[in-house]
C-alpha cells in the first residue's frame, strides 16, 4: 500500500504543477504590469533643442507619448509640438504599442501647452511599435531597447523608419 500512496501523490503533484506554474507566470505578469503605470520622462538634447519625452501607462491599458520642447537655440518657443496615444501591452518583458494615433503642432515655433489644442492628423494608420522593458533603480528608471526594424505594417499602415536609437533610460516621475 505504500508504493501505490506514493504513485498517487505524485499524480497529484503532477496535476497541480501546471497549475501552479501558470498562477506564478500570470502574477509576474501583474508585476511588471504595476511597475510599469505612471509617468516617465527622457530628456534628448542636441546643439538646437531639448525636448522632453513623457510617456503615462494607465492601468486601462492606454498610454500618451507627450514631446515637449523645453528649451530652444534657434528662437523657437518652448511648448508641446507633438503626441501619441494608443494601447499598449507589455507581456514577457516586451511592450507593444498599437492602435496609435498622432497629435502635432500646427505652429512648429510657438507650440500650445496641452495635448487638447494639438491636431490630429486623420486618415493615417500607424503600425505596431515594439520594445524590450526592463527597470533598474529600485524601478525608479525604466529602459525601452525599441525593436528595429519594428513590427511588419499592415497593408493599409504607414511605413514608418527606424531610427536605431539603442536603450532609452525614461524616470519615473509619476505614480499611478
Amino acid at each position: 500500500s505504500h508504493p501505490y500512496r506514493i504513485a498517487a501523490m505524485k499524480k497529484t503533484y503532477l496535476l497541480f504543477l501546471p497549475i501552479l506554474f501558470f498562477s506564478c507566470m500570470e502574477s509576474s505578469e501583474k508585476v511588471e504590469m504595476e511597475r510599469l503605470l505612471g509617468a516617465w520622462m527622457h530628456e534628448f538634447s542636441n546643439e538646437n533643442e531639448t525636448i522632453e519625452s513623457t510617456i503615462s501607462f494607465k492601468a486601462d491599458g492606454t498610454y500618451i507619448i507627450e514631446n515637449r520642447r523645453v528649451q530652444s537655440a534657434e528662437g523657437f518657443n518652448p511648448g508641446l509640438i507633438d503626441a501619441f496615444k494608443g494601447k499598449y501591452n507589455l507581456e514577457a518583458g516586451k511592450l507593444t504599442f498599437s492602435d496609435r494615433i498622432f497629435f502635432f503642432a500646427e505652429d512648429f515655433v510657438n507650440p500650445p501647452a496641452t495635448i487638447e489644442a494639438l491636431q490630429q492628423r486623420e486618415n493615417v494608420k500607424y503600425p505596431k511599435e515594439s520594445a524590450n522593458v526592463s527597470f533598474e533603480e529600485n524601478n525608479q528608471v525604466m529602459v525601452l531597447l525599441y525593436d528595429c526594424p519594428g513590427p511588419e505594417p499592415e497593408e493599409d499602415e504607414m511605413l514608418v523608419a527606424c531610427l536605431g536609437l539603442g536603450p532609452l533610460p525614461y524616470t519615473r516621475v509619476k505614480n499611478f
